[in-house]
């Protein structure tokens, strides 16, 4: 009788090898084809209001997409307040923009950020709100005496 071994190690092992790795390159695909569904839906939607808000503030695209989806509720994005005057100033030129595009009303909320902002004396707040006055999308208070009793506002 003899004892005579007819696979070596690896030839034992190869169909094992082989789909492992198939199940690994499936894996590698499907992350690769959500991670461009992602990107794609971020790049559609891009233009939405509510994704202007989440880019000023300081969200990536991947991650909007995901939150958008509801995969997600919070993120590791480094964000900035929304009473940064930075995003104050920015929300109000893509809102501007929305709103000159007929595509949205400007809101007094973002309004009213841009004017906490000036009222801080933030320049670029006063010159954006100054903007806003001469295209005529928000009330000046010079001309209504000051009152808060515009549309849109608490008072």
């Amino acid at each position: 009788m003899q004892n005579r071994r007819t696979h070596s190690g690896l030839q034992a092992f190869a169909p094992w090898l082989r789909e492992t790795r198939q199940r690994h390159e499936v894996q590698l695909a499907a992350d690769e084809g959500d991670r461009v569904d992602r990107h794609a839906l971020a790049v559609e939607a891009s233009d939405s209001p509510l994704n202007v808000m989440y880019m000023a503030m300081g969200h990536g695209p991947d991650c909007i997409a995901r939150m958008r989806r509801g995969l997600i509720v919070t993120c590791d994005c480094a964000t900035k307040p929304v009473d940064d005057p930075a995003v104050a100033v920015a929300l109000a030129l893509r809102y501007e923009r929305f709103a000159r595009a007929g595509k949205a009303r400007f809101t007094q909320s973002i309004a009213r950020l841009v004017e906490a902002g000036a009222g801080r004396g933030d320049e670029a707040c006063r010159m954006m709100l100054e903007r806003l006055h001469r295209r005529g999308l928000v009330e000046d208070p010079a001309r209504d005496g000051g009152s808060d009793a515009r549309p849109g506002r608490l008072s």
